[in-house]
């Protein structure tokens, strides 16, 4: 009797369950619906984190100045800067989703196989003391050092210039007499600095990163209307769009494409791109690229009404001026407000990029050689290998090797973990030099176009490094001759621009144009032979699998 009755309840829950099934599948089901209609929108949002990193001080305060200074004859910097960043950043998320690569990965994988085959015995090297600290094993190449160390160098520059924007959108209403004004700017410093590492160090930089995305979209608003009453001759727009350069932009010019393109975004990239689908990428790349390159130019325009006097330099609070004069006190508090916010999301992620590129860069943890290298008994943070503990360990059973060999067998922490101690205390120096130069009182327009023009050093050499990454056929990428041919050409232009900017304090005129020149056809040469050699090894390839299958079936049809 009691089973009896189990059994009638068991039924009548069951037809209870189903019911409630039917009624919860309908609810999923138009959840499902929405969520797929929303889907687009939330994946704009999300590559707008990508925005985000790049509007900041440096792109408000170079556009500006670049602007106030010349009008619009350096708006061709603009869709350069623009093309320039789609191909790169498009060209790393492809290495990301098709390779699982990232550019330091990829680099690191590249080189370390370089060295090995120039040297006719490989042995596992004991790292040294430099190697343990940086965290590097034995076998990483000279060149990601080298990258490395600019990237530091670079981004510390560039958390200079955000956290120094932060403090101008304080300054702006606050005025005092020494040395309260002192006082104030170092506690106000000290608290943006603790806030970027309290919100770094809790992990949730992702939820607020895409907050402040949303923030640029009000700053195209604001700079649109602002553009709107200003107003544009759009002969003189098109005449901008011819590149040229006037006496003494060359530093402004390079700088305007450093921030439109912003180096770091190449390592945050490949990041934003692990496990997403290729064609999603590439619209939220497009988007993100957009909706920067529009902000940009409407900053430009708001800048060309920055009416500056003789021997008057530019500074930001001319052009919240010059926003409030043109479309009102509403038009200047969100200016500063975005201002403000834009600098706190470029805070975050140029702090966090840094780190991200040191632990692509040094770690390896992209190639898988390094996985698989021979670690020496003392080299314990040598050790990058992975593998299940207790598939590792019942092979060392089967093996019978000595006892104290079992310690190999643990899994090792990785050394730029992004809660270890290299990971962050990368970003608190960061943070502790910022805060020690905007304390300094230095000028705030000069420590951001600083920032600018050393990114605008780096970006060449990172689009280099991924032209050489792109056709190593071992990277297992696929690589058009269009794209190939963008990069190419990118990788010259940036280079002879910088070249041009930097040497202009030690030589000008023909002799300025001779070495910028000289230096943009020997990249362009070397480019080239890259792209060469890289097609003549795939085509090796093929043939070589082309012989592999004619013997298969030759073997076939004998047997």
């Amino acid at each position: 009797l009691p089973i009896s009755r189990m059994q009638e309840g068991g039924a009548q829950r069951e037809q209870g369950t189903n019911s409630n099934l039917l009624s919860g599948s309908s609810s999923m089901s138009s959840l499902g619906a929405l969520q797929a209609s929303l889907a687009p929108i939330i994946s704009l949002v999300y590559w707008a984190m990508l925005s985000a990193s790049t509007i900041g001080p440096g792109t408000i305060t170079l556009m500006a100045k670049g602007g106030a200074d010349y009008g619009l004859y350096l708006a061709w910097t603009v869709p350069l800067a623009s093309i320039t960043a789609y191909v790169v950043y498009e060209a790393v998320a492809r290495m990301q989703i098709e390779a699982d690569r990232s550019l330091g990965g990829a680099l690191f994988s590249h080189f370390n196989k370089r060295d090995e085959d120039a040297s006719s015995t490989k042995s596992a090297a004991e790292p040294s003391k430099a190697h343990k600290i940086l965290g590097a094993p034995s076998g990483t190449p000279m060149v990601s050092f080298f990258v490395a160390a600019l990237v530091v160098i670079s981004m510390t520059l560039l958390e200079c210039a955000q956290i120094a924007g932060m403090w101008a959108a304080v300054d702006y209403y606050y005025s005092a007499s020494e040395p309260l004004y002192s006082i104030i700017r170092g506690i106000v410093t000290a608290v943006l600095c603790i806030l970027v590492t309290i919100i770094l160090f809790s992990g949730e930089i992702d939820a607020i990163s895409k907050g402040l995305g949303l923030i640029v979209m009000v700053m195209v608003v604001t700079f649109g209307i602002s553009a709107g009453q200003i107003g544009a001759d759009v002969e003189e727009l098109f005449i901008g769009f011819e590149p040229t350069l006037p006496t003494g932009s060359a530093t402004v010019a390079l700088g305007m494409i450093a921030t439109t393109c912003l180096p770091i975004n190449v390592f945050l990239t490949s990041s934003l791109a692990q496990g997403l689908p290729l064609p999603e990428t590439r619209r939220g790349i497009l988007f993100s690229t957009i909706v920067t390159a529009v902000l940009s130019l409407l900053i430009v325009i708001v800048g060309t009404g920055d009416d500056l006097d003789e021997g008057e330099e530019f500074d930001l609070s001319n052009l919240a001026r010059t926003l409030k004069k043109s479309a009102g006190s509403t038009c200047e508090a969100l200016f500063l407000f975005g201002l403000g916010a834009a600098s706190l999301s470029s805070g975050l992620t140029v702090a966090m990029g840094a780190a991200l590129a040191c632990q692509s860069l040094l770690s390896g943890l992209d190639d898988p050689d390094a996985h698989n290298k021979p670690r020496t008994a003392s080299g314990a943070e040598d050790d990058l290998m992975r593998g299940s503990i207790t598939e590792r360990m019942s092979q060392r059973d089967e093996s019978h090797a000595d006892e104290d060999a079992l310690l190999d067998l643990l899994p090792k922490k990785e050394p730029w973990a992004a809660n270890g101690w290299r990971f962050r205390g990368l970003i608190l120096f960061q943070l502790i030099v910022s805060f020690l130069v905007v304390m300094s009182g230095l000028n705030t327009v000069g420590i951001i176009v600083l920032s600018q023009v050393f990114g605008g050093v780096l970006l060449p050499t990172l689009c280099f490094c991924l032209l050489i990454c792109m056709n190593d056929k071992e990277t297992g990428v696929s690589q058009s001759r269009t794209q190939n041919g963008l990069l190419l050409m990118a990788c010259t232009v940036l280079t002879g621009l910088a070249v041009y900017s930097v040497a202009g304090g030690l030589c000008d005129g023909v002799a300025l144009v001779v070495v910028s020149s000289l230096s943009a056809i020997l990249t362009f040469i070397a480019g080239l032979s890259i792209v060469l050699k890289g097609e003549e090894r795939g085509s090796n390839i093929h043939e070589g699998e082309g012989d592999g299958d004619d013997a298969e079936i030759a073997r076939a049809q004998q047997a």
